[in-house]
């Protein structure tokens, strides 16, 4: 259903002016739901006068309403069907090329671009970090041919579009730099800033020379500062009268630069900052299975939810600002992070002293939380219910399934393409949680036969489920509440009708 067809469908049963119903239109377009609604009694009572059944008039409306919260005409549903077709073809056909693109168009969004990080995750294509010697100025596909991608130099927190294109010009005039030290003499001396030479570093850019992160960076110094020095003196015609000093500098290189290395949180939250993201780890890797069935959705698809609704999410806390109110109570806010997303938690003066030690950088936690809108248009907020550390078993790993993915069936949802398509979506999604199919009739509850399955019962499963069967069909419930069952088929439970 279009704009247009809305206006029609006022104008004929309801006996609008062309005004009015474009009133109407304006309204949707604008997802301007009050005004949708203003219109309610005056569509019921034009399709009475004009001889059609209140009850209809109800009903059509009933249908008209929800297009307020996304409507749009017939041009642009062409439009954006035919870019829909194009970017289609892109990402089955040029995967990487064209998720590259799409890391470039959001690199600045801290929002949107884990999800599209999550997404090269989850296509099978590695994300390198950045590289002097093989990074563009943006998201580029890696040219051996395999599926992996770079970060682009421009990415990278403190380095400036001007120092990324003279590290680039630099490595295209001069040949590729072989270490560090040949990267200090290569490069303008504007570019060799301690700021930006942490970051670079930082960001793994000088990985692939074998030096360590934080060897590198307590010692780079004692080779960039000579070798700029040495740079400047030359281009102001000082010259050294006994030469020497570029193998002086390789001497340096060498002798200087420790094998030191950070430990992995330190090395991830340091990439994480000059980066906006981590990239060649992330600390939900290895508990995504148990945070999954544990929460309700990914962080990302709470934007769907409505103001009040009560949700689960888990993540890792990327920052938290403890304040006061203008009462001196302590509250705080955190943000909290998942692979693809996300979002603000509150946490109000009531529960904040019990909670308050959960709250540090980079803890793991769970969350339950009311949606909340208010003020701010569109961006959510939650307003925390529960906070608690989830359990992840020994050394941070995952323990055995906590929950059995439970599906309910109906004599209405149990059709061959039903049943074909729920096969399909489990068998996609393999993991270590099991399976309870039950087929719901007027003569009770029996386990309905899909074959056995486990599966990683991750947001994007649970939505493609709910999509297909209704929201209330499927859910997570813990193993000893309810059992795990190995399904035969029964008798007296019907075969799926076509």
């Amino acid at each position: 259903v279009y704009q247009e067809q809305v206006m029609q469908i006022a104008v004929r049963m309801a006996g609008y002016a062309m005004a009015e119903a474009d009133d109407l239109r304006h309204a949707m377009g604008k997802k301007k739901r009050d005004r949708v609604g203003a219109h309610r009694e005056k569509f019921i009572r034009g399709c009475v006068d004009n001889g059609y059944p209140e009850l209809l008039g109800k009903e059509l409306f009933n249908l008209i309403e929800p297009f307020a919260d996304y409507g749009f005409p017939a041009a642009h549903a062409c439009a954006y069907g035919y870019i829909a077709y194009q970017t289609a073809y892109l990402k089955a056909n040029y995967p990487v090329e064209y998720m590259s693109a799409i890391l470039t168009s959001v690199r600045d969004d801290k929002d949107r671009k884990p999800f599209y990080l999550n997404a090269c995750r989850l296509m099978s294509i590695e994300v390198l970090p950045p590289d002097v010697n093989e990074s563009e100025q943006d998201f580029a596909p890696v040219s051996s041919g395999e599926p992996k991608i770079r970060y682009g130099l421009s990415a990278v927190r403190n380095v400036g579009s001007g120092a990324v294109q003279q590290i680039i010009e630099a490595r295209r005039a001069k040949g590729t730099f072989t270490g560090y030290a040949d990267y200090c003499r290569k490069v303008e001396p504007s570019v060799l800033t301690k700021k930006v030479l942490e970051s670079l570093i930082y960001a793994g850019a000088f990985d692939s020379f074998g030096y360590r992160r934080r060897g590198l960076v307590e010692n780079q110094d004692k080779v960039s500062v000579p070798i700029a020095a040495e740079r400047k003196a030359e281009a102001a015609g000082q010259f050294s009268l006994f030469g020497g000093g570029e193998q002086a500098a390789n001497e340096i290189d060498e002798g200087v630069i420790t094998s030191d290395e950070f430990d992995q949180r330190t090395l991830l939250r340091l990439e994480k900052e000059v980066l906006g993201q981590f990239v060649t780890d992330h600390p939900l890797l290895g508990v995504k299975d148990r945070l999954a069935a544990l929460a309700d959705m990914e962080i990302a698809e709470t934007e769907g939810l409505g103001d009040g609704d009560l949700v689960t999410v888990a993540g890792i806390v990327a920052s938290v600002s403890r304040r006061y109110t203008k009462k001196g109570e302590p509250y705080a806010q955190f943000r909290l992070e998942d692979l693809a997303g996300g979002v603000t938690i509150v946490v109000f003066p009531g529960q904040y002293e019990s909670v308050q030690h959960l709250l540090e950088h980079d803890s793991i936690l769970l969350v339950k939380g009311r949606a909340d809108r208010r003020g701010r248009g569109e961006e959510l907020q939650l307003r925390a219910v529960e906070i608690s550390e989830p359990d992840l078993g020994e050394g941070g790993r995952p323990n055995p399934p906590a929950g059995l993915l439970v599906i309910d069936l109906t004599a209405q949802s149990c059709t061959s393409s039903v049943i074909g398509t729920l096969k399909e979506l489990l068998g996609a999604h393999k993991g270590s949680t099991p399976v309870q199919v039950r087929f719901h009739s007027s003569s009770g509850v029996r386990p309905f036969d899909v074959g056995t399955f486990r599966v990683e019962p991750g947001a994007g499963l649970l939505s493609e489920l709910r999509v297909l069967l209704g929201t209330e069909a499927v859910r997570i419930a813990p193993l000893e509440r309810e059992g795990v069952v190995v399904i035969p088929q029964p008798s007296g439970v019907p075969t799926p009708t076509g």
